[in-house]
């Protein structure tokens, strides 16, 4: 092994999510944050989606996705969105049954 690899090992590692004030924190792994029109999805300090502020089809996707990839639970999207759990429960029966693409049809 190299010394430089023995080193890295033996120092002590933190992935501390790094959340500001302006954030709202969804749980220790998910905070999002709303910026010049834009709301930005952070799992720690990483973006991982974004979307326009009034965008709701986007906003059920990625509220489904991060039910899907255990990034959330229900109960936390819930309280961190001030939303029912009935309707994640429900966007994520569609999404589940018909997939993302249900979101961005219109409605007739």
């Amino acid at each position: 092994m190299s010394l430089f690899f023995l080193k890295m090992r033996n120092m002590p590692s933190a992935t501390l999510p790094l959340f500001t004030d302006d954030m709202t924190i969804v749980n220790l792994k998910v905070g999002v944050q709303k910026r010049d029109g834009m709301v930005y999805y952070f799992n720690g300090f990483l973006p991982f989606y974004q979307r326009r502020e009034n965008d709701r089809s986007s906003f059920k996707h990625v509220i489904c996705q991060m039910l899907s990839n255990n990034l959330a639970t229900r109960a936390q999207l819930s309280v961190a969105f001030q939303i029912p759990a009935r309707s994640i429960s429900r966007w994520l029966e569609e999404f589940k049954r018909e997939g993302e693409g249900k979101f961005y049809v219109k409605k007739k």
